[in-house]
């Protein structure tokens, strides 16, 4: 008979999903764009949302694609991921109040591992997890470092599974992400994983649509939706994997 498997493990996105920070980055995006290409700001604002997850140098790439027929080179790319960075590294940062009461609960009381993949600079994370959070409650935080070339991805939950001695396979089947983008329900739902959309930045409706099978509106609803989630698995089975 199958082991039935229940979620110890929670991975987080960090911009939208624990720091209330998507609306001021969103501006400068779409100001960037704006100032080099005179595209319409309101398109690239609903773009940076709604492809929340991608690497900046992506969403850069893709908008100028679909919106404007340019195919621009990585090097122009990352040059503008770059200036947002820079442009955004004195912002306040301000945790959604109920983040490390979540944290905490499901670190202390359903005894879940806890890890943050985000495409923020590596150090610029750092920096906000350790003045911010509590550190830990997390196992592990990775950001986008191009010096090393880990990026938000496949390559973020190889590290998370190596970091817990697990194979990907029980690593994705022991997991939940949780993230405002709709990029990051697509990454879930590919390799199993429980995707589970907060509504901060684009519609339930999105998220659904991209393999979210919870949405919830805010953090504090996430121990409970664990808890019952978890106590459904025991008394009828194993869920499904991609």
């Amino acid at each position: 008979m199958e082991e039935q498997t229940t979620l110890k493990i929670g991975i987080f996105d960090a911009d939208g999903t624990l720091f209330d920070t998507v609306d001021s980055v969103t501006k400068v995006f779409a100001d960037i764009i704006f100032k080099r290409y005179g595209l319409d700001e309101k398109t690239s604002e609903r773009f940076f949302k709604e492809t929340g997850g991608l690497a900046l140098d992506q969403q850069f790439k893709l908008l100028l694609m679909n919106e404007a027929g340019m195919i621009l080179e990585n090097e122009e790319t990352n040059e503008m991921a770059e200036e947002l960075r820079e442009r955004i590294k004195d912002f306040p940062t301000p945790l959604f109040a109920e983040a490390i009461e979540t944290a905490k609960l499901l670190y202390e009381i359903l005894g879940c591992r806890l890890f943050i993949s985000s495409n923020a600079r590596q150090d610029r994370l750092n920096a906000r997890v350790v003045r911010h959070m509590h550190p830990n409650y997390f196992s592990v935080w990775l950001g986008t470092d191009r010096e090393v070339k880990i990026k938000k991805g496949i390559g973020h939950l190889m590290y998370f599974a190596g970091n817990l001695g697990l194979t990907p396979y029980d690593f994705f089947a022991r997991a939940f992400f949780v993230s405002d983008g709709p990029p990051d329900m697509r990454l879930a739902l590919k390799y199993g994983i429980l995707p589970i959309g907060i509504a901060t930045s684009v519609s339930a409706d999105m998220l659904r649509e991209a393999g979210a099978q919870f949405v919830i509106s805010s953090l504090s609803e996430l121990p409970d939706l664990i808890k019952d989630f978890n106590t459904r698995v025991l008394a009828i089975g194993p869920r499904p994997t991609a």
